[in-house]
């Protein structure tokens, strides 16, 4: 992560997770392949890394999804045995480690690993919280003082085959996941109170169960047909699963309530991808391709409390993308102007309440262009772009988490994608580094809380659309090694 961290553009947060500044997390591609767990990245040894791009405005040939992408490209390892061994302590309130072992094998044209990968991660956390409704001159006041611990227990692996068939083609073969165990245990004190009155003090036990179930295969085919043309094709499968349970014992001074919800949803992913780049000379290059997705699903909750509605739902997503680019680059200017088009179709259904089904159809065009110069110490680059953020599985699934009597969160299946619209401009000279962006976000999601219809005394926070947000960022970054003797 320090490696990342040095980047100019990239940054280290204070939970110790890597953002690309004004745009969050970014989406790694280790020697073409598309990262879906970052313990891929986390697990490369720095002495194996020979390159490191980092492309804050992806053109076309990107899902339009992605705001920035971090390509990295691995050095070939010499023919033979090599074992990686690494371990992670760390130590707050209750410790914590990570252990991962990765064996290789590499001959002059094939190279095969496994990964094993274990990781224990606990915390205990303590908040205490006050709101006051203020009407009149009369002040009512929610107390809670929480205290809990949580734990998240994960065996994860990834074994990967890469095969020169010729000099001008490679096949590579990679099958990869996790199951993961995650705990939560809340104690929470609660009290109502009106101008500092007790009216009702409640003691709030909440232990939350969660297996989560990853894999995904891939597999990627490279081929250069002659000096100018040269192709990529890629296929992907990936399920996602969970199915939690979560107990919830409420007690008050006259009464005690128990509180059972339980959860399962399955998620499957079918990717298809295909590249074609085209030399025209030694300065310009035409890039185009397509690819298609389709996502199922299915889920239900059932809850033992009447505030949490039972749902039992299926839904199927299918996305066909088609984009070209043109490159043109003298070493001095480069210019990079970039269409891609998706066709998005999703599907909804409440297999309880019809009323509820929901089916969407989108057509977008996300323009994209790259203007960049250089000399032996300035750079310059102006991109404008257009992206689009869906909301995730989580976002969308019907998955609830019960607090207390009076409130629970829940997901949102009606949510309509974000448009992203993004103007930037990066100037370097030396060790200085300039970025200025104006973004423009339609659809923005974002937290919600509103009454439920039925019993208006519980509160249902979920997510839900704003119409529009726009905002500027500037960075400035200075990074200069000063070394003493």
């Amino acid at each position: 992560k320090d490696l990342f961290a040095s980047i100019p553009g990239m940054t280290k947060t204070g939970t110790g997770n890597i953002e690309v500044f004004g745009t969050g997390e970014p989406v790694y591609y280790i020697n073409n392949h598309k990262v879906l767990d970052n313990s891929e990245v986390e697990s490369l040894d720095p002495k194996d890394i020979k390159t490191i791009e980092l492309i804050t405005t992806p053109g076309a040939q990107y899902d339009a999804e992605g705001k920035a992408i971090v390509k990295i490209t691995t050095k070939k390892n010499d023919n033979g045995y090599n074992v990686f061994l690494k371990s992670n302590v760390s130590q707050s309130d209750v410790s914590g480690n990570d252990e991962n072992v990765n064996v290789s094998y590499t001959s002059n044209k094939l190279n095969v690993s496994a990964l094993y990968d274990y990781w224990d991660d606990a915390y205990k956390l303590h908040q205490p919280q006050i709101k006051n409704l203020y009407l009149d001159k009369d002040v009512y006041s929610k107390i809670t003082d929480q205290k809990g611990s949580d734990r998240t227990v994960r065996n994860g692996w990834n074994l990967s085959m890469d095969y020169q068939v010729s000099k001008k083609q490679v096949l590579s073969v990679n099958w990869n996941g996790y199951i993961d165990k995650v705990k939560e245990n809340r104690f929470t004190n609660l009290d109502y109170k009106e101008n500092s009155v007790l009216l009702q003090h409640s003691d709030i036990s909440n232990d939350y169960h969660n297996p989560i179930r990853m894999q995904h295969m891939n597999v990627f085919y490279s081929i250069d047909w002659n000096k100018k043309f040269s192709s990529q094709f890629i296929a992907d499968y990936v399920r996602n699963s969970n199915k939690y349970h979560q107990d919830v014992t409420e007690s008050t001074s006259d009464s005690i309530m128990k509180t059972t919800s339980r959860d399962y949803s399955a998620f499957n992913i079918y990717a298809v991808r295909q590249n074609t780049d085209y030399k025209i000379n030694a300065n310009q290059k035409l890039l185009f391709g397509a690819e298609y997705n389709r996502v199922t699903g299915v889920g239900n909750l059932e809850s033992d409390v009447s505030t949490i509605p039972t749902s039992d739902y299926k839904e199927h997503e299918n996305k066909l993308a088609l984009f070209a680019e043109y490159h043109f680059d003298n070493k001095k200017w480069s210019f990079i102007p970039g269409l891609r088009y998706e066709f998005y179709h999703s599907s909804y259904k409440d297999r309880i309440n019809d009323s509820n089904n929901i089916d969407r159809i989108y057509n977008n065009l996300f323009p994209s262009l790259i203007i960049g110069y250089h000399n032996k110490l300035w750079s310059h680059s102006l991109s404008l772009s257009s992206r689009i953020t869906r909301p995730t599985f989580r976002q969308l699934s019907n998955n609830s988490y019960y607090n207390d009597e009076y409130s629970y969160q829940i997901g949102n299946p009606s949510l309509k994608p974000a448009i992203n619209y993004a103007a930037q401009w990066q100037s370097s000279y030396r060790f200085v580094n300039l970025s200025m962006a104006y973004e423009y976000d339609k659809n923005v999601t974002i937290n919600n809380m509103y009454e439920s219809t039925n019993e208006p005394q519980v509160i249902i926070s979920t997510y839900d659309n704003f119409n529009h947000i726009s905002y500027f960022r500037f960075n400035l970054n200075v990074q200069k090694k000063i070394d003493f003797w």
